[in-house]
């Protein structure tokens, strides 16, 4: 027994040959499921053949109403719902669009064509812009390869959802920041206002390390991509958005969207029993966890590695709305840590950590739904603990480790 911990402890449980086939073998399986949703039949198809019942469909149907003159009509409930029945003839079926129109603008080009070509490409995009990213957070293309075999990977893709995107995003901008390019960072950040939620640390991060240039970087982002939207779609849907703010928190507090399918605090509470007062004050107290963590991390620890973990993970921590897709951030930090790791060793139980993180972020709902335990909001503290156990072994006066790319500009 002492032996398996010892090895569970150092990491030494892995072996490189096993898990070098594990990828080869995860990524083919990963091929044949993408294609088999698309060609067999299965319970994502619908009576008129022409959709598949995912997240995408939201999306892509958005994009179609738009570009037939009604941006505003994604925000009507009643009239999205109807018009996702004639598509698929199935009424039971409806994805709700909560994203501000600068989403709809991202993408409004899916629309042009029909659904599956628009299917494909959109997943084919959101790789486009997270292989990337893990590039240069870990150095090899080999690698970055290596990290789509994730499972929170094929989980995104299955339910053709944005997570790459995000995860694209945050490790670009992280990598760009630790390369000094912080003007750079934010203009990446400013594009992350398509999905609020997932951002709620970043200005706490910025305003601890006192980064300026990343916050006016963000805002004038932030700000372009609102007017671009504007000159789009005009003010008719924003005004929508806007008065549809409350059906977030309606789906959340009536469990709408499966409580076991989320990964916040709140939901976590409502599986286990509790009722909705008591899950607001846990994800309140979650939240205050979080703005501290952060705060002090970016204040006064220099491992970049440390922070992107506090970073990420007090993100997931401090929001109420996030499902088992947006799990798919935590391969950032994950990308940062494996990059540690394979240059200058690991800390206590780092490797074991990191692993049950990849590895079960794609089935917390199964655990949430079937078993009644909420994993998820588990996963993003064992990151979150990782990353503080980092910012107290290099202390603050530690400076930052050079990434094998790192420059100035």
């Amino acid at each position: 027994m002492s032996s398996i911990v010892t090895k569970m402890r150092e990491g030494t449980w892995i072996q490189p040959d096993l898990l070098s086939f594990a990828v080869k073998f995860a990524l083919a399986a990963y091929v044949l499921a993408f294609v088999a949703v698309i060609l067999v039949p299965n319970p994502y198809h619908v009576p008129t053949g022409s959709v598949l019942l995912t997240d995408f469909l939201s999306f892509w149907a958005a994009a179609r109403e738009a570009l037939v003159g009604m941006p505003a009509s994604p925000y009507d409930t009643a009239a999205f719902q109807a018009y996702q029945t004639s598509l698929s003839g199935d009424p039971a079926a409806f994805f709700s669009f909560l994203y501000p129109p600068t989403f709809l603008l991202l993408v409004l080009p899916f629309g042009m064509t029909e659904f599956v070509t628009a299917f494909v490409a959109f997943s084919l995009a959101g790789l486009a812009l997270f292989l990337p990213a893990m590039r240069a957070i870990i150095g090899t293309w080999r690698h970055a390869v290596a990290m789509l075999a994730a499972p929170m990977v094929i989980n995104t893709v299955l339910h053709g959802q944005n997570a790459l995107v995000s995860a694209g995003l945050l490790g670009l901008a992280l990598v760009a920041m630790e390369r000094r390019r912080h003007f750079l960072t934010g203009l990446l950040i400013g594009l992350l206002t398509y999905k609020p939620q997932l951002g709620l640390m970043i200005p706490v991060a910025l305003l601890a390390a006192w980064d300026w240039r990343a916050i006016f970087g963000a805002a004038v982002s932030a700000v372009l991509f609102a007017l671009a939207s504007l000159a789009a779609f005009g003010v008719e849907p924003w005004l929508a958005f806007f008065a549809q703010a409350h059906l977030g928190t309606e789906i959340l507090e009536n469990g709408w969207v499966e409580w076991g399918k989320m990964v916040s605090v709140y939901s976590a509470a409502r599986v286990l029993g509790l009722s909705s007062a008591v899950a607001w004050v846990c994800q309140g107290a979650a939240f205050v966890v979080a703005v501290i963590a952060v705060a002090v991390v970016w204040w006064r620890v220099r491992d970049f590695t440390a922070r992107v973990c506090v970073l990420i993970a007090a993100g997931l921590l401090a929001t109420p709305f996030a499902l088992t897709y947006d799990l798919t951030v935590l391969l950032v930090p994950a990308a940062f840590l494996i990059r540690d790791v394979s240059s200058r060793g690991g800390l206590p139980w780092e490797v074991t950590g990191l692993a049950l993180v990849v590895n079960l972020g794609a089935v917390t709902g199964g655990f949430g739904l079937y078993l009644g335990l909420p994993v998820a909001p588990l996963l993003v503290c064992i990151v979150l603990a990782l990353g503080l156990a980092r910012a107290k072994e290099k202390g603050a006066d530690q400076p930052a480790a050079a990434s094998p790319a790192s420059g100035t500009s």
